[in-house]
Order: structure tokens, then sequence, then C-alpha cells
């Protein structure tokens, strides 16, 4: 199958490269859950130049946890003239819902194929994506690929596979191996959102299925532990109504009862 795809003009050695701008943005899913994306999008050089777009896509807080290494991955790519991407996974990191049931799920997927809709339709995107990454982001990026969507033109896969019983690492040759990344993953998903997200731009489908009947709510509240006079508990209750139940995050921190609700 041939396919035409509009290549960026490429840079010379010794050239100048593409200055850029990073956007924090929502992307809304056709059920109205929003995630969190980060946008490094290089500043056009001539009239009507856009941009191919590279895709990360991962469970693992983008603004926290993975930003001191992808800060310099990404912006890498955006001064070679590509709009690089990451979002974190439905439920985890910045990114609204609850986190699917398992790795590699078909919300997971359903959500992927809205999200490269949402960036190949972009004023700066020439209409082609690319996926990558290593380990879970190459996992999805194969499993994208068998998709088809049509505007997702090629992946970089590494350390990945598309045979999870012999391969992965979770289940070599169907044998169950434990490791330090089960704490990792517990111990990521487990923590609160990344705060100040008010000023982040909504970007939503042309077409939206949502149920005009649901409404997201989050209640704070502040517990102090008994026998521990330095410490309180602080539960987040994220609740969608009347489509899902409810969800509570609960995180103990160290400070004084009198300075918990100023946290």
């Amino acid at each position: 199958m041939k396919t035409d795809i509009k290549r960026p003009r490429p840079i010379k050695p010794g050239g100048k490269l593409y200055k850029f701008s990073i956007e924090k943005r929502w992307l809304t899913m056709p059920d109205g859950v929003r995630l969190a994306a980060s946008l490094y999008i290089p500043k056009a050089k001539r009239r009507g130049e856009v941009f191919p777009t590279l895709l990360e896509y991962l469970p693992y807080r983008k603004d926290d946890t993975f930003y001191p290494v992808d800060h310099q991955c990404f912006s890498y790519f955006a001064q070679l003239g590509f709009i690089a991407v990451k979002v974190d996974i439905r439920g985890t990191g910045a990114s609204e819902g609850f986190i699917p049931e398992r790795e590699y799920s078909d919300q997971e997927m359903v959500d992927c194929t809205s999200i490269i809709e949402l960036l190949a339709a972009d004023a700066a995107s020439n209409g082609n994506v690319g996926m990558f990454g290593t380990s879970w982001s190459g996992f999805n990026s194969l499993q994208m690929a068998m998709r088809r969507p049509p505007a997702l033109k090629a992946i970089h896969a590494v350390h990945a596979s598309d045979d999870l019983f012999h391969d992965d690492v979770h289940l070599i040759d169907g044998n169950l191996h434990l490791d330090s990344y089960h704490l990792f993953i517990n111990t990521s998903w487990v923590c609160p959102r990344r705060p100040n997200t008010s000023s982040m731009k909504t970007i939503s489908p042309s077409v939206s299925t949502a149920n005009p009947g649901c409404s997201t709510t989050s209640t704070i509240s502040w517990t102090v532990l008994s026998g521990a006079s330095n410490r309180c508990a602080k539960t987040t209750t994220r609740s969608t109504s009347p489509c899902t139940s409810s969800a509570e995050c609960s995180m103990v921190i160290a400070r004084p009862p009198s300075a918990c609700s100023k946290v």
C-alpha cells in the first residue's frame, strides 16, 4: 500500500534548529473524560508550515516522575521539527477517569484512537502521527498499529512485543515474574493528580458522545490520625454520576493538625 506522506524539510548539518513552545492541554475523550497532554510545539519558520506529530502514551506521571528525562527527549524532537506529545493514560498522572482494569486494555486503545485523531486535526499538525516508546509505550504502539487508525503512519517500539504470554516481563513463557516494578507502579497510581490544572487548554472532538447526565465532583477531606499528633490523612473523593461509581485516593502527610487544611 502506497501512502503519500508530507515529510518535513530535513535539517542540514549545522542548520538552524526550531524554536519551540510547551503547552499543557486537556484532550477530551468521547465519554467526556479529559486526558492530560504535554505538547512541545516547533515555531514555524514560514507561513503555513505544519509539522508531523510524535506521541508517547504512558501511565507514568509525565509531570513529575518522568519529567526530567522526558523534557530532554521531547525538546530535542521539537527542535528537529516534530510536535512531541506525552499523554497520561486515563486515571493516571494528571488525567481524569479511573485506571483501566489491566495493561493495554480496550479502553486504553479506544482512548488512543481518539488521541491520534485529535492530534492529527490540530492546526499545527500536517495530519501525520507516529507513536514511539520503550516497554509499555512500545507495547501500545504495536497494538495501535494493528488497529490501523488512518493518521498513524509509523511506530518505533523498543523492548516490546505482540506476544504478552511469551515475551512480556510479567509473564515470561507463562511464568509469573515479580520485581520492583510492581511497587513502583502501584505507588505511582495511588498518588493524587498533579495540582494547578485549571489553566490547561481543553481540546475536544468535533462530535462528542458524552452522556450529558454525567457530572464529576471532587471532595477533599482531612483526618487527624489517632495517636499521631503530627500526621494527618488527606482523602480525595472523585465521583462521576450517574455513570460510574466513586473512587478515593488517600495519602498520609506529616503535618500538624492545624496546618492540614492548608497543605
